[in-house]
């Protein structure tokens, strides 16, 4: 883009008013997209698993290291959580899924904000890696007792189980479409350059992980 080989491209990175002025860039959101926790927990139902952003950095900080953790028991009273080791999957290339997850593990977890921050590519204190999202959708699918992130249409195309995560409403919820939109109805967009580092909502029903993506054009192509 800033050499002007190529008229536009996409980015999940934005871009904030400075670094598109200093480019010469313009900015637009131009699709969502949410991002989900996935598990492969032997004897857990599909949608019975509740995680916060607390207990998932602590996940893939590898302070948390079995499935019957206090903290995970806490969050799961009544269910039977296995005895079995956690095995953290990432993805091992630059990734915007990647960003958005620390983007949002920042966001509510200072112990990860302090270890890791923000990234699109990390090193990771815990666990093995794999190329892209399917990639990551198949070490999951045959690994029992793994946990990794997908984008939501990702996670549906591999049939991988996603847990409800806590809102800021403070309750429970699934990932749906429904509720993305619900965090997007919310979104306050800094002009110029549509700039948006996260997208929050206040609405219990508002899923707390959705990231987008934006299309930069030559200011004056």
């Amino acid at each position: 883009m800033v050499a002007n080989s190529i008229d536009f491209s996409v980015s999940d990175v934005p871009l904030n008013a400075y670094e598109q002025s200093a480019m010469g860039l313009v900015q637009w959101p131009l699709f969502f997209s949410g991002i989900s926790p996935v598990v492969n927990l032997p004897g857990v139902n599909v949608g019975e698993l509740r995680l916060d952003g607390e207990v998932l950095a602590a996940i893939f900080l590898g302070r948390i290291t079995v499935w019957n953790a206090p903290a995970l028991q806490a969050l799961n009273p009544g269910l039977a959580l296995p005895p079995m080791p956690i095995v953290v999957i990432h993805r091992d290339d630059s990734s915007g899924t990647t960003f958005a997850l620390t983007r949002y593990l920042t966001q509510v977890s200072s112990a990860w904000a302090h270890a890791l921050g923000i990234g699109s590519r990390l090193i990771w204190p815990v666990g093995s890696g794999a190329q892209g999202g399917d990639g990551v959708a198949r070490v999951v699918a045959k690994t029992p007792g793994s946990i990794s992130y997908l984008e939501f249409s990702n996670a549906e195309k591999h049939g991988l189980a996603m847990p409800k995560l806590h809102t800021v409403g403070g309750i429970f919820v699934s990932p749906s479409l429904v509720m993305f939109q619900a965090t997007l109805n919310t979104a306050i967009w800094q002009r110029p350059g549509f700039y948006q580092p996260f997208l929050t909502s206040d609405s219990p029903q508002a899923w707390p992980l959705v990231t987008t993506s934006y299309a930069l054009v030559p200011r004056h192509p």
